[in-house]
């Protein structure tokens, strides 16, 4: 089981309407990636693992479980009428030894209605634990085949045109097939995921969590700070429909943003922090490594 264990850090000073609503203590996070999400061709039995995965929690010091609604950014482990699902198109043989038994197993319980999330959040609750759905901003899996690999979605192959173009990172020219969120279809396709999960798992999740982590490159090289204002519009409008949906429940709803490790590199990518937390569009914010620790962090 792949787990990412991740820190509550303090926010910045906030707005005084913000302080009049205070924090609960969410403790030790958990990131789970979802890729257990479904582990068997029978249903019953994928049910049962992915309970006994959240059971095995118990007792321990984690009180707030994020997990992953997908894949990737286009790729979902729910019956998205939005974006995709695993083995929305056929796998190709060179991919089938790696990812043609996820794709089965997953069609497996989609086709017998298994909501993963839901079984995922529905047991944690049961442990008395906050549960908050984790959406990737811009996973980049795919970037190396795009046309092939199985965690390229529909959206991508129908508006490749809206890529990033040259690579932000010069190393690899590949991460110029990340979408660029200068575009406002880009960012609006993001926005109907999101709002599709919140709408989805409103009466369950206690929050929303935007990975901007996986993965952190979502401008051309050097337009970031220029264009950060497009990603705050962006938490704005979750921020929005959480609250309208908290309304509904009759309970608080949290936002929470994973984001590159310092503020140097936040603002670099064109994540604007300190413009997120003044007026507490977001709650917790999650500074991370890619997929390491850094213990000086």
């Amino acid at each position: 089981m792949r787990f990412f264990v991740l820190l509550l850090m303090v926010s910045l000073p906030l707005a005084d309407h913000a302080r009049a609503t205070p924090l609960p203590d969410f403790g030790v996070l958990l990131n789970d990636d979802g890729d257990f999400s479904f582990t068997s061709l029978d249903p019953a039995e994928s049910v049962r693992n992915l309970k006994a995965q959240i059971d095995s929690l118990a007792g321990t010091p984690v009180k707030t479980l994020t997990w992953s609604v997908g894949a990737g950014s286009e790729i979902l482990y729910y019956p998205t009428n939005v974006a995709n699902v695993w083995g929305w198109r056929p796998v190709p043989e060179k991919y089938d030894e790696a990812f043609g038994s996820w794709c089965r197993k997953a069609q497996a319980g989609m086709a017998a209605d298994v909501d993963p999330i839901r079984v995922v959040g529905e047991r944690a609750k049961g442990l008395g634990m906050y549960f908050v759905p984790s959406y990737r901003m811009n996973d980049d899996h795919f970037i190396f085949d795009p046309e092939e690999y199985p965690l390229t979605g529909e959206f991508w192959l129908d508006n490749r045109h809206l890529r990033i173009g040259e690579s932000p990172q010069p190393a690899d020219a590949h991460y110029g097939n990340l979408l660029d969120f200068s575009h406002e279809k880009v960012r609006q396709f993001r926005l109907d995921v999101i709002f599709e999960v919140i709408d989805r798992y409103g009466d369950l999740m206690d929050g929303m969590e935007l990975d901007f982590n996986r993965f952190q490159m979502i401008f051309p090289k050097d337009k970031g700070p220029e264009r950060s204002h497009l990603v705050t519009e962006m938490i704005r409008n979750v921020r929005t429909r959480l609250d309208e949906v908290a309304k509904e429940q009759g309970r608080p709803l949290y936002l929470f943003v994973r984001v590159p490790p310092s503020l140097a590199d936040c603002h670099r990518m064109g994540y604007a922090i300190e413009d997120w937390l003044a007026p507490r569009l977001v709650d917790v914010v999650i500074p991370s490594q890619l997929m390491t620790l850094a213990h000086g962090l």
